[in-house]
């Protein structure tokens, strides 16, 4: 079955369709300009349990890579934090 679908197993078919799927809701769901990326000062990523481990590689590109300024906390974390 998973050699009919282009890959050795299904879960990297899942893996490689990702970003699309991503793309896809965000133009489905969100009116978000094209050029959003350009105007960024700061991203917060926050996340629990093994998220956080790609949350903290996603830190690492969008620092390294990107140039843009990030923030990551435990979801735990932020839902405690008072706002003014």
């Amino acid at each position: 079955m998973a050699n009919d679908i282009g890959f050795p197993h299904f879960m990297l078919k899942e893996i490689y369709e990702q970003p699309e799927a991503v793309r896809s809701c965000l133009a489905a769901y969100l009116n978000l300009p094209t050029n959003l990326h350009t105007n960024l000062e700061q991203i917060h990523i926050l996340a629990c349990g093994t998220s956080r481990h790609a949350g903290l590689v996603a830190q690492y590109w969008l620092e390294q890579i990107a140039n843009i300024p990030t923030e990551f906390g435990l979801v735990l974390n932020f839902r405690k934090r008072r706002y003014r």
